[in-house]
């Protein structure tokens, strides 16, 4: 389960699906042999959408790595985009990736660059952060699995993230149930 830390809401009600972006910053950045790897990453993640819901917060960064490969829709599944901001030597650097196998070891975090799909990844960087696409996808089925996720995050902030992903997973299914006919 997600362990939110700080929710916050524009709106008064969280229960209608939204799309989540999620941002990991990081103290340096070391790309070698179709690895990038976040040094000194933070123990949390954050996530935010964007209007209607206007919903931001906080989940710790294992119970996000948890979440990685749960329901058929996961980002296992289908690997995310995430844009990546370098800051180094007053100079920012900018470079799409899509992303996968996420791997945690102490304060660095690693993940498989499946493809650069926009920009060029440094060797080294300094201070970063990882902008990383959207929880739903852009495709026909949004799938149960990430419903669940997103359920659990407005569940975890209501007080009870199990009932929370489970009617997530059950918008989820509805979703990929409507979409089909």
């Amino acid at each position: 389960m997600l362990a939110l830390v700080t929710p916050v809401y524009a709106q008064p009600n969280p229960t209608t699906q939204v799309e989540l972006l999620f941002v990991q910053n990081a103290e340096a950045v070391v790309y070698e042999n179709g690895t990038l790897t976040l040094k000194g990453v933070s123990p949390s993640v954050i996530f935010f959408s964007d209007r209607p819901k206007r919903v931001a917060g906080h989940v710790a960064l294992p119970g996000f790595l948890d979440a990685w490969d749960e329901g058929k829709d996961s980002f296992a599944e289908d690997p995310p985009n995430a844009a990546l901001s370098i800051v180094g030597d007053g100079i920012v650097t900018s470079v799409v990736v899509e992303i996968a196998n996420p791997q945690l070891q102490g304060d660095e975090l690693s993940y498989d660059i499946v493809q650069v799909l926009e920009g060029e990844l440094p060797a080294t960087g300094g201070t970063s952060s990882l902008f990383i696409d959207d929880l739903f996808t852009e495709s026909e089925k949004k799938g149960a699995g990430r419903g669940a996720v997103t359920g659990a995050i407005f569940g975890a902030a209501a007080g009870d993230a199990g009932k929370g992903a489970a009617i997530g997973a059950g918008i989820g299914l509805v979703g990929n149930m409507v979409k089909d006919k």
